[in-house]
Formats: structure tokens, sequence, C-alpha cells
């Protein structure tokens, strides 16, 4: 069991601030479960835990901190980490990012964290989770700030992770500038993602490109100006079945298949399987159905329709 005890005139230059037990991000006078600076000792140097505004307040005024709460660092590191973690999740609790920084505090010594510890930090134990906040914990401020903010969610974050780490403030910026839902804007990363690699260009030049950057300039809604954006990309992702789906549904006319029978093109030309979906009532209904279906298929029409592809 740790035993803390209140110092006094600790000078704030023999404070590390950014060190392996600093667990504060993005707060304002964030301190130790009693009102004061949280600090660990190793002897030799302090390192902090929370009150950052406290320590960087004290250097500026060139004045010792009045008052802190100090452990000694004494044995197992890792232990102590725990339980200073588990100290802040009673007190002040922990924001995303600081979430983040504790997962990676945990993560880089043995690339493993105890399901307790990721219980309490609120974060799912799937690898994938694991090492997004670990990625997240080391990410530029901008981008942390942006998450913080609410202007990005985790998981398009992880979406940005995927891109070379001198495109995410580019790209996070980028993102959250346009209005999608959350789904629907991870699938626009995914997507610009898919070209930076397949056409081997900078990110800047797609999302710089006139086409985009007239899209933003409109004066029209957010939410329609981002899915004008989603759908520009979609255009340069997916060139081949964005021309096809314009004669694919000016040709589905002549097919009749209606509203009973709902015939789904992919997304993705790479893959290329059509899908048809309809609901029946009975096995009558059934058999009408796909005779139905039957009678389609043999329609020149729908020959002609499968042959666009081509």
């Amino acid at each position: 069991m740790e035993e803390f005890r209140i110092e006094e005139k600790i000078g704030a230059n023999d404070i590390r601030t950014d060190d392996e037990f600093c667990l504060e991000y993005g707060r304002e006078k964030e301190t130790g479960f009693s009102g004061f600076p949280l600090l660990v000792f190793d002897g030799k140097l302090y390192s902090l835990v929370s009150g950052r505004d406290e320590v960087q307040r004290c250097r500026t005024e060139k004045k010792p901190l009045r008052y802190a709460l100090v452990v000694d660092l004494m044995g197992d590191r890792l232990a102590l980490l725990r339980s200073l973690i588990r100290i802040k999740h009673e007190t002040g609790g922990f924001n995303v990012i600081e979430a983040a920084i504790a997962v990676k505090r945990l993560y880089c010594p043995s690339k493993n964290v105890a399901p307790d510890m990721l219980h309490l930090l609120g974060i799912p134990g799937n690898e994938r989770f694991i090492e997004g906040y670990v990625s997240l914990a080391g990410a530029p401020d901008t981008l942390k700030k942006l998450v913080l903010n609410g202007k990005l969610d985790i998981l398009t974050a992880f979406e940005i992770f995927a891109f070379e780490r001198r495109d995410w403030v580019r790209v996070s910026r980028f993102a959250a500038g346009i209005k999608l839902g959350i789904k629907k804007r991870n699938s626009l990363l995914s997507m610009i993602y898919d070209i930076v690699q397949r056409d081997g260009l900078e990110v800047e030049r797609l999302i710089e490109r006139r086409e985009i950057k007239d899209i933003l300039k409109m004066q029209i809604d957010p939410p329609h100006k981002g899915q004008k954006v989603y759908e520009a990309i979609e255009r340069i992702r997916y060139p081949y079945i964005t021309q096809y789906k314009k004669k694919f549904y000016e040709t589905l006319r002549k097919v009749g298949m209606g509203p009973e029978l709902h015939l789904t093109i992919p997304q993705d030309f790479e893959q290329w399987n059509f899908s048809i979906s309809f609901s029946f009532a009975s096995v009558d209904d059934f058999k009408r159905k796909v005779e139905l279906l039957g009678t389609i298929g043999s329609k020149s029409a729908f020959q002609e329709l499968m042959d666009l592809r081509y």
C-alpha cells in the first residue's frame, strides 16, 4: 500500500512534467485527490502525476510549490502506476486523451494491459482498440484536441492512424471540417486512403483538388456540403462503378423489376457481385416472386443490364 505525504516548498524546476507517471491532459487546475499537485519522488527528482498548471504557474513566477502530495517510488514502477490510475479514476476520472495516455503507459513495457485496467479506463479489450488508444496517446496535439473537443470521434481517429504519420494533422483537420455521420465520415477517410495507396498520391494533392475546394466554398448547409464531398471522393475511388450506375438506373426501368424485387450493385467495382433481395409472406408469394425473377432473367433488357459491366 503506497503511503502519501504532504511536502512543502518543492522547487518547480525539480519536477518532470512529461514522465511515465503523468496522467493529465487538457485540464485546467487539475490536482491530486487532496487538492494538491500529485507527484512521485524517485530519490532525486519528482515526476508529475497531476497538477501541471500549478507547476507551470510556479515556474513562471519562479516560486516553489507551496504544497504537493508525494508518494515515493519504491520497487515495482508498473504496480505504482496502476495504483495511481486507480486513484485518478476514483477522484478526477479520465478524459479520452488521459485514458489513451494511461493505456500507453501500461502497454509499452509488456504489450499487455490487464483487463481490470481496461475496464476501469472504459476501453474495449480487443487489440485494435488498444493499439488505437496507444497511437492516440502519441498523436500530435492538434489531433488530440480535436478528439478531446468532440470534433473527431475516436473511431475516426483510428481511421486517420492508417495514414502516414506526417499526414495525421492534415487529414484530421479535413475530417473535422466535413459534416457527416461517423460511419460515413470514416468511409470517406477509408476511400481517401485507398486512393492514395492505389494512385501513389500525396494526401494533400487529393484533398486540395479544385473540385473538393469548390465544394467546400459553397454556401450550402454543412451536411449537404459534406455529402457532396463524399460523392466527389467516391467518384475518384470508384470511377468505373460511378459511370456504370448512371447507365444502370436508366436501363433498370426497362427490366420491370419494380419495388417487389430490389437489385443492388456493389460499391466496389473490384468486387463485382450483384445481390437481389425480396420479402415474401407465404409459400405461394415466394413461388410467385421466384417465377417473376425467372421472367425478368429471360428478358433481353436484363441481359443488356448485365452487359453494361463490360
